[in-house]
């Protein structure tokens, strides 16, 4: 009953789905209802429950997705910098997460989330990347959280990140013990390089999510 009428259903949930995603006003109870049928109408099967969901509406599903948020990153990259960026894509991810919770079968939560978070920071990953240093440099932590947030799940996405603050660390701690002074210089080295330490292991702890990749970079500078 539903494939004959698959291409006008899927028009018309994408249609408010894309509504939704704009702040429009949708109704939310028809929207679920829709996109469970795809799934309620093969339960009665004991293998492939959800095949008919998965080919019929989810792949299209994500490829409408990809397109949306590949067009929403071109416009936040043309009107915003890199924090206000940052924040925006984050934003966006919360309520794309609601967004599944409320329509979608639970199975499709994580490949949502890898295609907006493939469109949104993956594919701009080399803008994210040249704004690294900067953001390290100053110790931005606002900044650097949200960086870390939206790199860590992206493959390769928290290398370069990791080589800039190792690389901010050694200089810091290079300036820390270039001003000692002539008298007890053992002891004032020793002071410094500990303040150091405390200093970037706070940072990490508290903007970085304790990630042991950043904690490694420490223990490797000392």
């Amino acid at each position: 009953m539903i494939k004959p009428l698959q291409q006008q259903l899927l028009h018309l949930t994408f249609k408010e789905i894309r509504r939704d995603r704009n702040g429009e006003s949708t109704n939310h109870h028809i929207l679920h209802s829709v996109v469970n049928s795809f799934v309620e109408v093969e339960k009665y099967k004991k293998k492939q429950q959800l095949k008919l969901y998965q080919e019929i509406f989810e792949e299209k599903f994500l490829e409408e997705t990809g397109q949306y948020y590949k067009q929403e990153a071109a416009k936040l990259l043309q009107e915003y910098n890199c924090s206000q960026y940052m924040e925006k894509v984050l934003a966006r991810l919360g309520e794309e997460t609601i967004r599944s919770r409320k329509f979608l079968h639970p199975s499709s939560y994580p490949t949502v989330t890898n295609e907006f978070q493939q469109r949104m920071v993956a594919d701009h990953m080399k803008f994210l990347h040249s704004e690294c240093r900067d953001k390290v440099r100053e110790e931005s932590t606002e900044d650097l959280a949200r960086m870390y947030e939206l790199l860590r799940p992206v493959t390769n996405g928290l290398g370069i990140m990791v080589q800039e603050l190792e690389l901010h660390i050694k200089e810091t701690g290079l300036a820390a013990i270039s001003n000692l002074k002539r008298e007890n210089i053992p002891a004032q080295f020793v002071e410094s390089i500990q303040a150091v330490h405390k200093r970037f292991l706070e940072m990490i702890k508290n903007t970085l999510g304790n990630d042991q990749v950043f904690t490694k970079a420490l223990d490797k500078v000392q």
